[in-house]
């Protein structure tokens, strides 16, 4: 069973997988203290620092896709902007979910996101 990371921050999900017996094998995540992290942990795992310019084409028909994508534009605590936040990433999780093809997609975010622009998230 493979997995490819979306925004893996520091890998709580992708832990887990590991845990339930999944092989990450690509993790997508910008911010550079996270990356340590994930490759003090997967050192033989690439990571891609950029999700707008990440292709899912590769790792077509991946058992695990996860994305704790950012949850600014959707929080109830937030000014709730979704589809108008530039913070909005989850266009970008739905075209890498369309070119890799998964079986499964595991995705972590806020309540606020189901009630975001009227339930369009």
């Amino acid at each position: 069973m493979t997995h490819l990371s979306l925004f893996s921050g520091i890998c709580g999900i992708d832990l887990a997988a590991h845990w339930a017996g999944f092989k990450t094998i690509q993790f997508v995540e910008k911010d550079k203290f996270c990356q340590k992290i994930i490759t003090k942990h997967w050192p033989w795992v690439p990571i891609h620092d950029d999700i707008t310019t990440f292709s899912g084409h590769g790792h077509r028909g991946t058992t695990l896709v996860s994305a704790g994508f950012p949850c600014q534009p959707h929080s109830l605590a937030g000014k709730r902007r979704a589809s108008s936040d530039e913070r909005d990433l989850w266009g970008e999780v739905v075209r890498v979910l369309g070119e890799a093809q998964p079986e499964w997609f595991l995705g972590e975010n806020v309540p606020g996101l189901l009630s975001s622009e009227s339930g369009r998230f």
